[in-house]
């Protein structure tokens, strides 16, 4: 009679629970994104496990800018919008701040529309960011 080695089927569920671990424990922390575009202005959004932010830098001569961030939680298969913020301002620089406190075990995804006007013209820049608590 054949007795089946339960060794390496143990050993690829140790593997997966580790990975499994870590990509967590990495996605824990609070994540960043940021975008330049052609004049350099620059795009930034933070989420942590109590608020949220975004910004917008613009070149020094800008008059005005703009600023919009849209929180959404993820749900099975698709995200859903559960807060958002905006501001603006008529200076090179404009930022938002929010508090939201974010649900243990769940994932966010930040998406931030910022306009900047400059020379007669509004530039459109985006970015988006995620973390999960």
């Amino acid at each position: 009679m054949m007795r089946k080695s339960k060794t390496i089927p143990g050993m690829i569920t140790l593997l997966v629970t580790v990975v499994m671990l870590l990509t967590l424990i990495g996605s824990a922390f609070a994540s960043n994104a940021q975008t330049y575009n052609n004049d350099e202005s620059s795009v930034y959004g933070s989420i942590f496990p109590t608020r949220y932010s975004a910004s917008v830098t613009a070149p020094v001569g800008t008059t005005k800018t703009e600023v919009t961030a849209t929180l959404y939680q993820k749900q099975l298969l698709w995200y859903t919008k559960v807060d958002s913020a905006s501001n603006s301002a008529n200076t090179n620089y404009c930022a938002v701040y929010k508090n939201y406190t974010m649900e243990s075990g769940k994932t966010y995804k930040l998406e931030i529309e910022a306009r900047v006007y400059n020379d007669g013209v509004w530039d459109t820049l985006e970015a988006t960011t995620s973390g999960s608590f």
